[in-house]
């Protein structure tokens, strides 16, 4: 998982970690190549991260502002890691 920045907007992307494209052949495959990509705007309110899936909930639920992401890269996606948004949406 990866955050970068684009000209107002923040992008964080997750994909496998060998891009193997049309390698294997045969029935009832599923896709393993490619990158999920989630752009948020740059504004005030908005926070992204990519962390733990425990720390980002107990982040949420306890109403405290996301935080740093998490170095420790590359990451499976098995050991919990996530993309993570907050948008502040008003009262």
């Amino acid at each position: 998982m990866v955050t970068f920045a684009l000209q107002g907007m923040n992008v964080l992307r997750a994909s496998n970690f060998q891009q193997p494209i049309l390698e294997k052949s045969g029935d009832d495959l599923r896709i393993d190549w490619g990158s999920v990509l989630l752009a948020v705007p740059d504004q005030p309110g908005t926070a992204s991260a990519t962390q733990p899936q425990d720390l980002v909930e107990s982040t949420f639920v306890s109403g405290k502002q996301l935080l740093d992401d998490d170095v420790d890269m590359p990451r499976r996606a098995s050991e919990g890691a996530v993309l993570a948004v907050s948008l502040d949406l008003g009262d």
